[in-house]
């Protein structure tokens, strides 16, 4: 390679970085997007960071524990968490990643629930439409195109 060569190449590592935020617009079963979205907060945004070192302390701590029980010559009897606690503490940790929702207002069985952490978790909680959301949630968070900066030209 020339030296004019290597001199006309640039790499703007901006490139690479996520956006803070981005939206995800709620889809009813049937695949159809409904006027329901929620923020979420993209990998760099401080509410991310919080919940990946909650996670990183939780894992720590259980492997602190299994080391401490060999360490005694105990076998390690795993968590005393049962499935419904799991599942909540994991619904906690998505809820901690949304931001907000557009309307502010929405209604479930009448009852009007504005945006709050806890109606996060309630909605998320809901058998009958949890699942719904949960998944859409967990598919968008995996998705490294949610939070991507648009280019721009588009």
């Amino acid at each position: 390679m020339t030296k004019q060569t290597e001199q006309a190449i640039e790499f703007d590592i901006d490139s690479l970085s996520a956006v803070d935020q981005s939206e995800l617009t709620i889809k009813s079963r049937d695949g159809r997007p409904t006027p329901w979205v929620w923020l979420i907060a993209g990998p760099s945004h401080p509410a991310a960071i919080a919940v990946d070192k909650k996670i990183a302390a939780d894992i720590k701590a259980k492997n602190r524990a299994i080391e401490m029980a060999r360490a005694n010559g105990r076998k390690w009897k795993g968590s005393e968490e049962t499935a419904e606690e799991e599942t909540q503490r994991q619904i906690g940790y998505v809820a901690d990643r949304v931001l907000g929702w557009k309307p502010e207002n929405v209604k479930l069985s009448g009852e009007t629930y504005p945006f709050t952490r806890e109606n996060v978790v309630k909605i998320l909680s809901d058998p009958e439409r949890g699942d719904l959301i949960i998944r859409q949630l967990g598919e968008f968070l995996e998705d490294e195109k949610s939070f991507m900066k648009r280019s721009e030209t588009a």
